[in-house]
């Protein structure tokens, strides 16, 4: 359903069920782990209020996923027919996105158009990576002499344990769930302890497309679940997005079991530079694009360019609109289909966000847009407008640490090694975007930053690109492997070299 904004989405809300559940096989099952209580962000009424997954119920489901691979039923099945099961479940998310964006919205405070927005995005995705299943090659052939035959051919890993972060919900798990099981793997699911609803529906999903039972397990739960996981002997891949300190205490976790491989999806401090020669565009385009680039998702994604650098000519002016832009903009209710700026998804998010905030006025930074104090809709609720600091420097938190909430921070450079000295200033690297229409700057950009990603603009129309087939691996504490595209396919298969030795006598 497109137009979201003819539906009560306080009444779909009222009259959604939120009961969280464990489900293994083929049926689910009252989870019997630690208890989780939770704040609504919305209002900071009492939220999903459940029990996480218990040891006995990851033990079975490892079990159930390992005897799905020992039988084979996903891998053993025709690549067309994993296909065919993908495509329905794409089919599927786009039938039930008015639920998956509910329980987004619910659970994480996720504005319902945006929430909605999202389930169609994932369901692309889903669509993207079921119609790569039958069109990846399994392997080489390998020169030899002329007495064999020695090729490489593409197994699964297996059971795959994919832990999914809060801030976009039904997207990071499709970008787990899809290209791990066009491998050929059976997954276990577990999302985020603030974000379990569509993750849920999901998995039940997963089966009415035609899945084997096994195939696809889901395991709710705080981080016990997701360090149990890691620990456990019968999981052959550990896949995560999320802070890099839970990304190290995962790799811990597998050196102590099984030096199980892991792809690692962490922190980011996104740089942005704009260059003189962008002055062409416009301010007022030029601060809209860098205000969605850092202020998506109230500033809760790991790619947000949340450091901005700015050559000192062009300065002044973009930072007066970017300030006049950032000042008008108000958080909303969530379940009102007009909002686009919503509330941060936890108490504790917004906490921290707070913290950063005061210890850049406290190590001197200028804050030209104060958030805290800009209205709110109501009192009880995780809301914070957007905050601007300019003057900002490499020694201080908020240059150095991942915000992940509505924090812009800014500063300006006199040349082009400069800009990519401040650049490079951080431990993370995930992705980075600089405006300019030199074609020399760009290359040397591209050979001197140290990201995943890299986004070259002359104009602020933005563009789609290559989309779902877009292949990179972060650098530094950002984490390692490659998602997107069919490489991102690939890292959930392991490489096993065959080799036919025969001899070359001529047959009687």
């Amino acid at each position: 359903m497109d137009n979201h904004a003819q539906i009560d989405w306080a009444a779909e809300a009222a009259a959604t069920e939120r009961s969280t559940r464990v489900f293994i096989g083929a049926s689910d099952q009252e989870p019997n782990g630690t208890r989780i209580k939770l704040q609504n962000p919305a209002d900071g009424q009492a939220g999903l209020d459940y029990r996480g997954s218990s040891e006995r119920q990851i033990d079975e489901a490892v079990k159930v996923a390992r005897d799905s691979q020992g039988g084979g039923r996903w891998w053993n099945m025709p690549a067309a027919a994993r296909r065919a099961c993908l495509v329905r479940l794409s089919e599927l998310m786009t039938q039930n996105a008015a639920t998956l964006a509910i329980h987004d919205c619910m659970d994480v405070g996720k504005p319902i158009s945006l929430a909605q927005t999202e389930a169609h995005i994932a369901s692309s995705m889903c669509l993207y990576f079921g119609e790569l299943a039958d069109k990846l090659y399994a392997g080489r052939i390998a020169p030899s002499d002329p007495g064999s035959n020695a090729l490489q051919v593409r197994k699964p890993r297996g059971v795959v344990a994919a832990i999914v972060p809060w801030n976009f919900p039904i997207i990071n798990a499709t970008l787990k769930l899809a290209p791990a099981l066009a491998a050929g793997n059976s997954v276990l699911l577990k999302p985020s302890e603030l974000s379990p609803g569509s993750a849920q529906i999901l998995v039940g999903l997963c089966l009415e497309a035609g899945m084997p039972p096994g195939t696809v397990s889901f395991l709710p739960g705080d981080g016990g679940v997701g360090s149990a996981l890691a620990h456990h002997a019968g999981v052959d891949m550990l896949t995560f997005t999320g802070s890099t300190a839970t990304g190290k205490a995962l790799m811990r976790a597998a050196g102590d079991s099984t030096i199980k491989p892991l792809l690692l999806e962490c922190g980011g401090k996104s740089p942005e530079l704009v260059f003189e020669d962008a002055r062409h565009l416009g301010v007022n385009a030029l601060a809209s694009a860098i205000i969605g680039g850092c202020m998506a998702n109230q500033g809760q994604l790991c790619v947000a360019r949340s450091r901005l650098y700015v050559q000192e000519s062009l300065y002044d002016e973009l930072v007066t609109e970017i300030r006049s832009q950032l000042e008008a903009m108000k958080p909303g209710v969530p379940l009102d289909a007009a909002t686009t700026f919503g509330p941060l998804a936890s108490p504790n998010q917004l906490s921290r966000v707070l913290e950063l905030i005061e210890s850049g006025v406290n190590d001197g930074a200028n804050l030209l847009v104060d958030g805290r104090e800009a209205s709110r809709p109501n009192d009880g609720g995780c809301y914070l407008a957007p905050s601007l600091f300019a003057n900002t420097d490499p020694s201080m938190r908020i240059h150095r640490e991942e915000i992940f909430g509505p924090v812009l921070s800014v500063a300006s450079f006199a040349n082009e090694a400069e800009a990519v000295e401040l650049a490079n200033s951080t431990d993370y690297g995930l992705a980075a975007t600089a405006w300019t229409t030199d074609l020399g700057r760009s290359q040397r950009l591209i050979r001197k930053i140290e990201t995943g990603g890299l986004q070259i603009r002359s104009t602020a129309d933005q563009r789609f690109g290559a989309g779902w087939g877009r292949e990179g691996e972060p650098a530094g504490q950002s984490g390692f492997g490659i998602e997107g595209g069919q490489l991102g396919v690939y890292s959930y298969t392991r490489v096993q070299w065959i080799q036919f030795d025969f001899a070359l006598d001529e047959a009687d």
